[in-house]
């Protein structure tokens, strides 16, 4: 599992699964790189970018009302959230809770995407709730049927494409009826080495 410290993490290990020292945020680097992927499939995809105490705060909020998750998982820099039409969560995964391989991370561990909506890699229950907003804009009167949210950071560049990937075969093989909607929310504010606070605990 690579449950990590960006300020820890060995600099071969780092190279080896696509991680750098983000220096600072580059708002054009970002939209760059989700660029990089086909989301035709989608029912929309919708970016945000967060300041930098913005994933701190939404660690302490989701963890206030439910056990299972700790505030560390909540800062990790890779996070799949899957949520319903009524915006809770059914499926939950970070880079803690994958097994790292040969060629990155296994997001697929035990086949886990091998179904819709992906099964959780944690069990989750009605105590987590994600915080109004998280999950993007309701632009349309009709609302998707899932969402996926996924906080990401330029810092874990290769498990970052890794994970897309991964939700994009997942919705093209198991989920192609199915009305998804894509929210990206970017933490380089967090993670980069000019912002406070640095890294994960």
């Amino acid at each position: 599992m690579l449950c990590v410290s960006l300020t820890s993490c060995d600099w071969l290990v780092k190279k080896y699964y696509g991680i750098t020292d983000l220096e600072k945020f580059d708002k054009q680097a970002c939209e760059v790189f989700l660029a990089g992927f086909d989301f035709s499939d989608f029912d929309g995809v919708e970016q945000m970018y967060w300041a930098g105490d913005r994933l701190e705060k939404f660690a302490k909020e989701v963890t206030a009302g439910q056990d299972f998750l700790s505030a560390k998982d909540l800062k990790q820099p890779v996070q799949m959230i899957y949520l319903n039409a009524q915006h809770e969560v059914v499926s939950y995964h970070a880079n803690c809770y994958v097994p790292a391989g040969a060629s990155g991370l296994n997001w697929n561990y035990d086949h886990r995407f091998g179904v819709f909506p992906p099964q959780s890699a944690v069990e989750i229950d009605e105590s987590f709730v994600l915080p109004a907003g998280v999950w993007g804009s309701d632009q349309n009167d009709e609302p998707p049927n899932y969402t996926v949210v996924v906080l990401w950071t330029l810092a874990f560049e290769g498990p970052v494409t890794d994970a897309v990937n991964t939700v994009l075969k997942n919705k093209r093989e198991k989920a192609a009826e199915m009305n998804l909607r894509a929210v990206f929310v970017n933490t380089d504010q967090f993670f980069a080495l000019d912002s406070t606070p640095k890294g994960v605990e």
